[in-house]
């Protein structure tokens, strides 16, 4: 009984662990048992094929064996008995005129010409056979020629000498000696048959056996594999493929089942992201990117207590559940290993990487939450306000920031919200050339919501570039701006060029700025009518891929323009690299330029330095007629700003400044 209860319980198992219902919970699971039981649906129909070919071929090859193996000896018997016959008949034919045995005798003589020729036609006869064939005609011929001398007179009786009764006898002896011969023949072409035929059905039991061998031990294969991928399933649903640390699954359930632990005692639960990851991924690729990761895990771990933990979350962030810490000040003083582990730099493939730090965020388990999303989201929100103050530190979760989440949310919702509704419009600020004649303008996007309410750009492009939105802006500009083109154009208006701005995502991004070129492209807009403007700040971001997409618009025959040059730290530097044609002059620079002696020689140098480089260069927000007079002494070449003109609707730009 308990035997049995074993048995029963061990079924149950095997059910459950490979139901249908578990196995499509899981898709690699479903993926490998769906490609096994292919296999073993194929592999089970290939040997049933075989088996009933193999059947079907004994029992047709079974039939006509039998068939000719039977009527070889059927007519091998009755050859033997018609020779027989035939000696009786010719006695009696030669002791007493009669002439029904004559006729029987003739009829005798007919059978065995026919028995012998229907033997001879008989499949797969022995040589054997064939030579007993040929030799019972042969001997039958000369037999019959001897009787019927014997017999020839039949009018007259006489009686039978003994020596022609030696001749009837040994007539029939020599055939019946061969027909016997034939019957051997026949009944050992049935037993040979016999052993084919049982060699045969031996065969197919010995397939049959190997069939229900293989099926077995595919379903054992079966169960080991599924087994072998559940394991692997479990431990990739709980741990990182790529670090080998417990995932966020692991985390849940490590403080869903903990929780009670921690009621009376100071614990931590951090959320850290990584800055500066994505550069790594876009100048090095992912898979230094992971190598990464690998190690930043390794580093972690020997940086915190035996009691405490970390996480894997995806990507590049991580989280930390502290129990080895009694109280704020220990916090800190762990904090800050975590932190100090970026100090030193990594070597990836032989390449430094000396750029990437963290930036952490902390809840206090039961202070701030007491399950696992409460504090998870609260951890997220001040790594998220750490990031937002500069990254590289760390905060503690604190309730205003939950209203600070909320609002971020909220903006979110209305930028992609105000994309889906066309909430963004193009204006259009015009540029003149330093003999003040009208040569372009560049496009700016404005958000203008549903009440009319205008939002400047300084509440929302730094936002949307952090959310990942400005890509989707940024490819509705350039959209608008195609249109627009492409419809005074469609008027007759020429010779001028619109800028359009090119965020760092639609730079960096081959396939954004391919898309870009596109847009362009089908709206049949010839390209010497566009320029794409990009910043200091977004071609250090990465410089090569950022170069290399310049280099690519440019193939194009599109004008390329630094803007806010002299902003940042790197300018002169990076300066003699480009390969842009016009270099815009910040408007810091211009407001004092007029009363700035300082400032009046760091333009004249910037525009000079351009000029050598064979750069244009164009002074932004130029609202004066003194800055205008000092900029054409200085032989600046364009000029932009609320002088000429502040950013307009497309149909007040149209009026105002193009012309047939």
């Amino acid at each position: 009984m308990k035997k049995l209860n074993k048995i029963g319980g061990l079924v149950n198992k095997i059910k459950e662990k490979f139901s249908i219902e578990t196995i499509m919970e899981r898709n690699r699971l479903q993926y490998v048992f769906k490609k096994i039981t292919i296999i073993a649906v194929i592999i089970f129909s290939i040997f049933t094929i075989i088996i009933y070919e193999t059947l079907k071929f004994s029992y047709n090859y079974q039939n006509k064996v039998y068939e000719d193996g039977y009527l070889a000896y059927t007519y091998s018997n009755k050859i033997n008995e018609d020779v027989l016959n035939i000696r009786i008949a010719s006695i009696t034919h030669y002791s007493s005129y009669n002439e029904a045995t004559e006729e029987n005798l003739e009829t005798y003589v007919k059978d065995i010409d026919d028995n012998i020729q229907k033997y001879k036609m008989l499949r797969n006869l022995s040589d054997e056979e064939k030579k007993l064939i040929d030799e019972f005609i042969k001997l039958n011929t000369i037999d019959i020629d001897k009787l019927k001398k014997i017999t020839e007179d039949t009018d007259k009786l006489k009686t039978v000498t003994e020596n022609e009764i030696e001749v009837i006898n040994s007539s029939g002896d020599k055939r019946i000696e061969l027909s016997n011969k034939l019957i051997n023949c026949a009944t050992n072409r049935i037993d040979m048959l016999n052993k084919q035929n049982r060699k045969i059905k031996k065969t197919v039991m010995y397939i049959i056996v190997i069939i229900n061998f293989t099926m077995i031990s595919l379903f054992i294969l079966m169960i080991y594999i599924v087994k072998k991928i559940s394991k692997r399933a479990e431990y990739y649903a709980l741990y990182s493929s790529i670090t080998g640390l417990p995932n966020k699954n692991h985390v849940a359930n490590t403080i869903a089942k903990d929780i009670k632990l921690y009621k009376d005692r100071f614990a931590l639960l951090i959320s850290l992201d990584i800055d500066n990851f994505k550069a790594v991924n876009d100048t090095l690729g992912h898979d230094s990117g992971d190598k990464l990761l690998n190690d930043i895990g390794k580093r972690f771990r020997r940086v915190i207590h035996m009691q405490d933990n970390v996480y894997h979350m995806g990507g590049d962030e991580f989280l930390f559940l502290i129990t080895s810490v009694y109280n704020k000040n220990q916090s800190e003083i762990m904090v800050n290993n975590i932190q100090n582990v970026f100090k030193e730099p990594f070597n990836i493939e032989g390449k430094k990487i000396d750029y990437v730090t963290a930036s952490l965020g902390i809840a206090i388990i039961n202070q701030d939450g007491s399950d696992f999303e409460t504090l998870y989201n609260y951890a997220d929100d001040a790594m998220y306000e750490s990031k937002r103050l500069g990254k590289n530190r760390y905060m503690f979760y604190e309730e205003e920031m939950y209203s600070n989440v909320y609002e971020k949310t909220m903006k979110k919702k209305a930028i992609e919200e105000g994309i889906k509704n066309g909430e963004f419009k193009v204006f259009y600020q015009p540029k003149v050339s330093s003999e003040e004649k009208f040569i372009g303008a560049e496009a700016l996007v404005r958000w203008i919501k549903e009440d009319n309410k205008i939002i400047p750009p300084s509440e929302f492009i730094e936002f949307a570039e952090e959310e990942g939105l400005i890509k989707d802006i940024g490819e509705d500009v350039i959209i608008n701006v195609c249109k627009k083109l492409a419809e005074w154009l469609e008027k007759g208006y020429r010779d001028f060029r619109i800028a359009i701005n090119l965020s760092a995502e639609q730079l960096i991004d081959e396939s954004l700025c391919d898309n870009a070129l596109k847009i362009i492209e089908k709206f049949k807009i010839p390209f010497e009518y566009i320029e794409f403007e990009v910043t200091e700040s977004t071609i250090i971001k990465d410089f090569d891929i950022a170069i290399k997409s310049i280099k690519k618009i440019k193939s194009y025959g599109i004008k390329v323009s630094l803007d806010d040059f002299g902003t940042g730290y790197s300018s002169l530097n990076y300066l003699k690299k480009l390969e842009v044609d016009s270099v815009k002059i910040d408007k810091s620079f211009i407001d004092t330029l007029v009363f700035d002696d300082g400032t009046n020689v760091m333009v004249s140098t910037i525009i000079k330095m351009c000029h050598y480089f064979g750069y244009e260069v164009v002074a932004e927000g130029v609202e004066k007629r003194e800055q205008i007079e000092c900029l054409q002494d200085l032989n600046c070449d364009i000029f932009q700003g609320y002088y000429f003109g502040k950013p307009m609707k497309d149909e007040e730009f149209e009026k105002g400044f193009l012309s047939l």
